[in-house]
This record gives C-alpha cells, sequence and structure tokens, in this order.
C-alpha cells in the first residue's frame, strides 16, 4: 500500500467527523513523511483509484438532489462558500465506517450550522459601502436559508434518529 495512502486510512481512522472534505485531509497529513515531495492532487488520485477503501460526496450536490435543486446553481454556490471559507468540495469516508442514522443526521446538522456561520461571517466582514457586494451575499444568505427550509421539511415529521 502506498504510503500516502495509509497515512490517509489513519487520519481517517481518528477523524470524528463521517465525511472529512480532502483539502482537510491533505492538511492533516501532509507534513508527515510520506507526503513528502507530493501534492494534495497526489493525494486525491490515490484515494480514488481505491474505490474499495473510500467513498467519495459532494455534500452540496447531494442535498440538492434530495430537495430537487438545479445542482448548477449548487455547484456555483459551493463555490462562493469556498471562496468565503467554508469547507466545500470533495469529500473522503472510509468505506470501513459504519455510522448509525444518529451521526448521519448530527453531521448533517453540523454541516448546515457551518454553512450559517460562515454566511454570517462573510456578512459581518463585508466592505462598505459595496452594493453588488451586499446583494450578492444577502443572495447567498438567502440560498443558504432556502435550501436549509428544504432539508428540514425533509426531516420534518421524522423523529432524529436513534440508529
Amino acid at each position: 500500500m502506498d504510503p500516502l495512502l495509509e497515512a490517509a486510512v489513519e487520519s481517517l481512522e481518528r477523524e470524528p467527523a463521517l465525511w472529512v472534505p480532502v483539502t482537510k485531509l491533505w492538511e492533516a497529513i501532509k507534513e508527515s513523511p510520506p507526503a513528502r515531495g507530493r501534492s494534495r492532487a497526489d493525494l486525491e488520485r490515490i484515494l480514488r483509484a481505491e474505490k474499495d477503501t473510500f467513498l467519495y460526496a459532494r455534500p452540496c450536490r447531494l442535498a440538492a438532489r434530495a430537495v430537487g435543486c438545479d445542482p448548477g446553481e449548487i455547484e456555483a454556490f459551493e463555490r462562493e462558500l469556498y471562496a468565503l471559507g467554508a469547507p466545500a468540495g470533495t469529500r473522503v469516508m472510509l468505506k470501513s465506517r459504519r455510522p448509525t442514522r444518529a451521526e448521519i443526521f448530527a453531521e448533517m446538522a453540523n454541516d448546515l450550522q457551518r454553512l450559517g456561520d460562515a454566511l454570517e461571517a462573510a456578512w459581518r466582514r463585508r466592505p462598505r459601502p459595496r452594493p453588488e457586494m451586499e446583494r450578492q451575499l444577502r443572495g447567498l444568505v438567502r440560498e443558504g436559508l432556502i435550501l436549509e427550509e428544504k432539508l428540514e421539511r425533509t426531516f420534518r415529521g421524522r423523529s432524529p434518529p436513534h440508529s
């Protein structure tokens, strides 16, 4: 097994989150000996080749599919969030993890909270007066709230998962 792959697996086994952004995984292992002389792109290429070991997801795309949003709009939204510092992009999970429904639900709730926090922080840091940027940030906040409402409606009426 590639030593970089071994370092990634070890890091993911210690990670409490189910789905870890590849960028965060790279940050966790980039100073390790197996990562010397390698790049994040190398890591992603190695991870993608190991289809029996890892699952991949783009959470914004999954959410868009679940609530019927246009994936193209979600991708644009995701790029803007990433530019504001919110973790976005490909996430990876070890296939050997068997999350409970409660863990999945909790992770979704945490992701929504981080999304809201990133949007609020962007709003507070917005330059003044810049009407166009303010309009764009308001649009992002509005889109985030709409997505959150759709996800909540999807789960409304269902008791929080216990297993």
